[in-house]
């Protein structure tokens, strides 16, 4: 063979002997292995055949078979050295919801990537392996540094480690949550979209209460509906796909009932205003018009009943 065949380790391949007389007429040809005699070495004569190849099917045969005699010929290859691939470069981090995301460039004949991270203890583990160019780490916590180092392999084994890259993980949050409540609707808002955020996930608790879920949207406000005379607190979490950020702080919203049951009796040197009781209210503030008919607050309480003696009779 006058210009050897580069194969890469595993790959298949092929090997067709084609006999053809050097001088135009037929004749008997040998063909063998270097250890083997000529009394050993199977002829194939080319005549009428010339051009012929062969196959190998348990052993290397005339396609024809016009002999039906097996042709003794063996391919001898060397071992390809597969070199283990070059360390990763362009390793970088980027806080992202709920996650840190890595991203290096492609190492030529890397079959996969080895990741390495350390903590504040400064000690590299590897956490696991991908065959992409990235990766996100969703095992991580708000407001902890976390440093990266990659390494490629193959085959052959595995490269030197990349240059670390490290970021401390912070939260990514709504910003200035507002509710606004009238009467049993609250209207919740906040500033700005989060870049990559698929939505935002509700939360809502009462006084002493735990969060729960109570609704998901693409915008940035909600609607919702509470009961009057109970505080609401209501928090903000940015989410995308099953991941979920800590949620924003919180703000609180109540609305309180109208009083009910207001009487008024007159009484010595007085008038004595009576009311009933509205759950969740700690005060009361009592308005009063005269002849002119133009109310003005008077005084508060946090009884539900009140003796006015600023009366004329």
């Amino acid at each position: 063979m006058d210009n050897p065949l580069t194969l890469t380790k595993g790959e298949k391949f092929s090997v067709v002997i084609k006999l053809e007389s050097m001088d135009g007429k037929s004749g008997a040809y040998y063909v063998m292995e270097s250890k083997y005699n000529l009394g050993n070495a199977a002829s194939w004569y080319c005549g009428g055949e010339k051009g012929q190849s062969f196959y190998y099917n348990y052993g290397w045969r005339d396609m024809v078979e016009s002999m039906g005699g097996n042709v003794r010929i063996k391919a001898y290859t060397d071992d390809v050295q597969i070199q283990k691939p070059s360390a990763p470069s362009g390793l970088s981090v980027s806080n992202t919801i709920a996650s840190l995301t890595l991203k290096w460039n492609v190492v030529t004949d890397a079959t996969g990537y080895e990741i390495y991270r350390a903590g504040t203890d400064g000690k590299y583990s590897k956490i696991t392996t991908v065959t992409s160019t990235s990766y996100v780490d969703t095992n991580v916590k708000n407001n902890t540094q976390y440093s990266y180092r990659i390494k490629a392999y193959n085959t052959a084994g595995a490269s030197a480690f990349s240059t670390a890259a490290s970021l401390k993980k912070t939260q990514i949050s709504v910003s200035n949550l507002k509710a606004d409540a009238n009467g049993s609707k609250v209207q919740l808002s906040w500033t700005g979209v989060v870049t990559g955020a698929e939505g935002y996930v509700i939360y809502r608790r009462t006084e002493g209460g735990s969060y729960a879920e109570i609704g998901r949207t693409s915008g940035n406000t909600y609607s919702n509906t509470i009961s009057a005379g109970i505080k609401y607190y209501y928090t903000v979490a940015v989410y995308s796909g099953s991941r979920t950020e800590g949620k924003c702080p919180e703000v609180g919203v109540m609305y309180l009932a109208t009083p009910s049951g207001l009487s008024v009796s007159n009484t010595i040197a007085s008038l004595t205003l009576k009311w009933n009781a509205v759950k969740g209210a700690t005060e009361y503030e009592i308005y009063r018009a005269g002849t002119d008919g133009k109310y003005s607050k008077i005084t508060t309480v946090t009884s539900t009943s009140y003796v006015d003696t600023s009366v004329k009779k």
